[in-house]
């Protein structure tokens, strides 16, 4: 597993441009995979090309501005509002305190355990709804065997003195609409374990806070922001990503 090669006009900062992986797809129904820091993008294979570069894009962009909030709740606001700019608005977001369902949990379980209660009461369609889901399983289950961007992941994970991660999964539907399910996960806890992802932990125990969004892209909104996000992807030192395959 290596990091994505880039072309050299992408390389002058950061890891370059995290929407090159969906080129590298192209229309083939390939679904994509990626860590983005402590954040893990998973986008089905049906979606254009074209949609996977505006989400790809739009994550790249709100993680970078996000990357020097100091606090989680002020992480989340950063990144919800950046992702807002990129035409996916946040008004179905909402962070708070989360009680779990099972008393003993990993951390991959819990933001799927998230993010099916938010998909449950927000997206249309079971369809959608399960293929979101099985993204988000299978890039876990990819994640566990690839040691760059789970390294990646795993130290970008502890944060603030928690431990905080989020999920973003894409679909685009028949009328290709963009559908985006977002989940935020914290647990007021400090850990050493180095296998952070799948640590098991009591629930009961430790404090967890969620962040949550499901949104659809507003293209209008893409189109006057488009230009801008693209000179502060071209110019600014980026979120560092790897790509899962």
């Amino acid at each position: 597993m290596k990091y994505l090669e880039q072309p050299e006009d992408l390389i002058e900062s950061g890891m370059g441009r995290l929407s090159e992986l969906a080129q590298l797809d192209g229309d083939t129904g390939k679904d994509t995979a990626a860590v983005v820091e402590n954040v893990l993008v998973s986008i089905t294979g049906g979606m254009t090309t074209s949609n996977k570069e505006i989400v790809l894009d739009a994550v790249q962009y709100a993680m970078t501005k996000a990357g020097h909030s100091r606090k989680n709740i002020e992480w989340y606001e950063t990144f919800m509002k950046a992702m807002t700019t990129c035409g996916f608005p946040s008004t179905r977001a909402r962070y708070g305190e989360y009680r779990a369902t099972d008393t003993r949990l990993t951390m991959d379980k819990l933001g799927l355990e998230i993010l099916t209660k938010l998909i449950g009461s927000a997206v249309a369609g079971p369809i959608s709804a399960n293929l979101l889901l099985s993204l988000v399983g299978s890039a876990f289950e990819s994640l566990k065997s690839q040691d760059e961007p789970l390294e990646l992941f795993q130290r970008s994970v502890k944060r603030f003195n928690d431990v905080s991660f989020a999920i973003v999964s894409g679909v685009e539907t028949a009328d290709g609409d963009v559908l985006l399910a977002m989940a935020i996960v914290t647990l007021k806890v400090q850990v050493s374990a180095t296998n952070v992802l799948f640590w098991d932990f009591n629930t009961s125990s430790v404090a967890i806070e969620r962040g949550e969004n499901a949104t659809i892209l507003n293209r209008r909104q893409w189109r006057r922001a488009e230009k801008a996000v693209d000179q502060y992807l071209t110019n600014e030192v980026l979120a560092e990503f790897a790509s899962i395959n």
